[in-house]
């Protein structure tokens, strides 16, 4: 059997990998848009043309969404598999059947977020086409093209489209973890009672992390049970009946643990220093 630091030095390693990969997403969402930003901006050379500028906005948001999904799809599959891997994994370290890994949530996890990729790049384009078409009547058509270019530039005029870019890399790559990780310990649980399901609290990138969240690191619940998130009863984190309050941003973990000849389960109280976690 192995011992407590062996277990969570096994579980730390899955999570730092699908951190890194939920963070490098955010990262690639981000530049992905300023490549969009700066695409747009040039496209207000030639402010005189108002309707050639807006065929070629129309375009570039094309391509926008594009590169969007290319970074984020395959990202929801990834997430998909080092769940699965994950649990597999740790509870062979455990010395238990790991049951069937259960992927089958990725469909409808990247079903969600093609949706909200569209919903963000037409409103994208909508941001865009307003403040071609108001330059277009504008007086000084050589200042106005100036200005248009320099406000389609700027961070803060796609602020609101840069934090829903953040938050569907964030939510999306998460969901389709904890969700597979959920089902799959269940699937084990089937056969071994023993198996419990564990919840992780993250801390890192949270400006004001959930309350609710932060109390709930390191619990554990039995099979057939559930948690209890702000009064909402849920398997884990970005359990499908939880509200977007709960879900949105959110980078908790769900892990397997086991009960052992004691009847105690591996020790993780370690985990709260490691980097990016607090204490609960």
């Amino acid at each position: 059997m192995a011992t407590d630091a062996e277990y969570r030095a096994l579980l730390r390693k899955h999570a730092d990998e699908s951190w890194k990969l939920e963070q490098a997403k955010v990262h690639a969402a981000v530049s992905a848009l300023r490549v969009y930003r700066n695409t747009v901006a040039g496209l207000a050379v030639d402010a005189s043309n108002a309707p050639a500028v807006l065929r070629g906005v129309d375009t570039a948001t094309a391509e926008f969404a594009i590169s969007l999904q290319g970074e984020l799809l395959p990202a929801i599959d990834e997430a998909a598999a080092l769940a699965g891997d994950m649990v597999s994994s740790s509870l062979s370290l455990a010395e238990v059947p790991s049951g069937l890994v259960d992927s089958r949530f990725a469909q409808s996890v990247k079903s969600l977020q093609t949706e909200n990729v569209t919903k963000l790049t037409d409103d994208a384009r909508r941001i865009v086409r307003r403040e071609v078409q108001l330059g277009a009547i504008g007086q000084d058509l050589e200042a106005t093209t100036g200005n248009i270019a320099r406000t389609l530039r700027d961070r803060l005029t796609f602020r609101s489209i840069e934090a829903r870019a953040r938050a569907i890399a964030t939510t999306e790559i998460s969901k389709a973890y904890n969700l597979t990780a959920i089902n799959s310990i269940e699937s084990a649980q089937a056969t071994n009672p023993d198996i419990l399901v564990q919840w992780i609290h993250a801390r890192f990138g949270v400006l004001q992390p959930r309350p609710a969240h932060v109390r709930l690191h390191l619990t554990t619940r039995e099979k057939g049970a559930t948690f209890s998130v702000n009064g909402h009863k849920a398997k884990g984190p970005h359990d499908p009946s939880l509200p977007a309050s709960e879900v949105v941003h959110c980078s908790c973990r769900t892990v397997p643990n086991v009960k052992q000849e004691n009847g105690q389960p591996f020790d993780l109280a370690g985990w709260a220093s490691w980097p990016g976690l607090q204490p609960a």
